[in-house]
């Protein structure tokens, strides 16, 4: 089974938006609790969850649009991470080492027409248009941005996408301006029925000092499904 290039760019496709399950958390970040202080001013390592929140950008309802293929519908789910803690998520005084990824995407898939997944992983029960290896990871604003992002290796059963932080990046997630990076997953063509599916996004080996990591989390991200409103004549049919 032939694979598509894990980086490509984006160009005129359809953006979504969705709420998250568990860790809510308006974009700009919400004020430190005093469970949050507590927790870095002690030696434990407190769950990541409690920091991160996990929400998916654009300007379209909370949805994607699926669509049929006589008439495919592309979108680009664009992925943002912040860091809400009064602190860089970081708290080593020398710069971590790791060279593997501290974090993994993936959408729930299918292989036949769905409720809940997103679009099949398997070419073999799909058109190439919708198969989800065509999806395509990259960082959003790749200039402003300490991020990797790279895509499935030949060992994977299902397409996933591996985030790591730049080597220059101190504080992995830091605050402020700096408290949150977005990752673009375009090429997203859904044949599979209305309702809803979700993105998932493990962290593992997350280090919080020279010495430990954070205990393993998982985010999980819902993604409302719609059908094309039709249009008619200039205007929205009723």
């Amino acid at each position: 089974m032939s694979r598509p290039p894990s980086m490509l760019p984006s160009v005129g496709l359809h953006p979504l938006v969705a709420v998250v399950v568990g860790v809510w958390c308006s974009l700009e970040g919400t004020a430190a609790t005093d469970t949050q202080l507590a927790a870095f001013d002690t030696a434990r390592v407190p769950d990541l969850t409690s920091f991160l929140n996990a929400t998916l950008l654009g300007a379209d309802s909370g949805a994607i649009v699926v669509s049929s293929p006589t008439s495919p519908v592309t979108n680009v789910v664009t992925l943002q991470i912040t860091n809400t803690a009064p602190l860089p998520l970081y708290r080593g005084k020398k710069l971590w080492t790791t060279n593997a990824a501290i974090g993994t995407v993936r959408f729930t898939y299918c292989n036949r027409v769905s409720l809940n997944c997103l679009t099949c992983d398997c070419c073999q029960d799909c058109g190439n248009e919708e198969t989800a290896w065509n999806i395509v990871g990259s960082i959003h604003t790749p200039m402003y941005s300490e991020w990797n992002i790279a895509g499935s290796g030949s060992t994977d059963p299902d397409p996933t996408w591996y985030l790591r932080p730049a080597d220059t990046n101190i504080d992995i997630l830091g605050t402020g301006k700096d408290a949150s990076v977005a990752f673009d997953f375009s090429h997203v063509v859904s044949f599979t029925a209305p309702g809803a599916t979700a993105l998932h996004l493990s962290l593992r080996g997350f280090p919080f000092n020279e010495t430990t990591t954070y205990p393993p989390a998982q985010l999980t991200v819902l993604i409302p499904k719609v059908m094309k409103t039709p249009v008619r004549d200039g205007g929205l049919l009723p």
